[in-house]
């Protein structure tokens, strides 16, 4: 981020696709210190540039189960900053797109490619 600043590079968009493995043996504070983290993350970027914006995917599958909790976790980081937005919902994407019943195969990030060029390309329109 130092040389970003030092070259006077601003980054206009971030666009943040993470889900987690350790979803079976989460708890409360597993989940604030996942909100916590990820804020934190952010807020380098976001102080760094005021044009910054943060796109952020739902993303809770893994094991083939989907985490009620880690959606309300992404969701509840997204409405906590005007700068941070949704991008994707990528739990719908099932076994086919998944070599682990978790992380996405070559099919899936092809899908999940596509779907963020769309989503790219709204902005230079």
């Amino acid at each position: 981020m130092e040389n970003l600043k030092k070259d006077d590079i601003e980054i206009d968009y971030v666009f943040w696709h993470q889900g987690e493995s350790e979803i079976k043996k989460a708890n409360k504070l597993y989940y604030q210190n996942y909100n916590n983290d990820i804020q934190l993350i952010f807020q380098k970027f976001l102080t760094n540039s005021k044009k910054t914006k943060i796109g952020m995917a739902l993303v809770s599958v893994c094991n083939s189960e989907k985490s009620k909790s880690l959606i309300n976790s992404q969701r509840s980081i997204i409405k906590s900053n005007d700068r941070v937005f949704f991008t994707l919902n990528t739990d719908n994407l099932g076994s086919l797109y998944r070599y682990d019943g978790c992380h996405f195969n070559s099919l899936g990030a092809a899908v999940i490619g596509e779907k963020y060029a769309a989503f790219i390309n709204k902005f230079n329109k």
